[in-house]
């Protein structure tokens, strides 16, 4: 038994060591060693005990070399990694059926750019000389597709609530997306193509209480249309 008290106590002091060494250990915690976000019961606190919340944190950089590659960026020129639009947390309102939904209209916005990478007209050449780049023409376009099998159409997106496999309409929710869809003319000198891709969730949409997500991919295309670049 003495031993098995000095075990404990030695865990113990490492854990607490090892959390104070990364900075993470408060004072006197409510649940030691156990940081999650929701976080501690601030209502079962004594004199002295500290609550804490924490979410893991991470700093990170890509960085893209230039070229002609086509990529998609954000208004600010950063790389797009995943475009997600998060609508937050919506709180649910009974009706008089008894049915729960939704009950504002949720929008939210994004800016999407595609260029080349080295920042070059469409039409300059693998090394970025922009001489011919006049003499091309080129169709541009942007769509959506999603990854679930109802979505035939490139304009909205189904988002199913996690952890349910059951086909009840409550299960799941659509947005209604808009974007830059038709194909327009792009010049050979353009430097790049933009769209503002809004998703919304309809005001009064039924639902139950989770996380519903839906997946899928956000596509920009260029379609070379005319060269007479090798014409004198």
């Amino acid at each position: 038994m003495k031993n098995l008290k000095k075990i404990l106590m030695l865990t113990t002091l490492v854990s607490a060591i090892s959390g104070t060494a990364l900075g993470i250990a408060p004072p006197n915690p409510v649940t030691p060693g156990i940081i999650t976000n929701p976080g501690d019961d601030v209502s079962v606190l004594t004199q002295g005990q500290t609550a804490v919340a924490g979410v893991p944190m991470e700093v990170r950089v890509n960085v893209i070399g230039q070229g002609p590659q086509l990529v998609l960026v954000d208004e600010t020129g950063t790389l797009i990694e995943n475009l997600t639009f998060d609508h937050g947390n919506k709180l649910l309102v009974t009706g008089t059926d008894g049915e729960t939904y939704i009950p504002q209209e949720s929008k939210v916005e994004k800016i999407v750019v595609m260029k080349r990478t080295d920042g070059k007209a469409f039409g300059a050449d693998n090394a970025g000389v922009e001489t011919d780049a006049g003499k091309k023409a080129y169709k541009g376009s942007f769509f959506a597709k999603s990854n679930h099998t109802d979505d035939s159409e490139m304009h909205q997106m189904t988002l199913v609530r996690l952890g349910n496999s059951s086909s009840n309409v409550e299960d799941k929710i659509i947005s209604e997306l808009d974007y830059r869809s038709e194909e327009v003319d792009v010049k050979g000198t353009d430097t790049e193509l933009r769209t503002t891709v809004v998703s919304t969730i309809p005001q009064r949409t039924v639902a139950k209480a989770g996380l519903y997500v839906g997946t899928g991919m956000f596509i920009g295309s260029l379609t070379l249309e005319s060269d007479t670049s090798g014409q004198p």
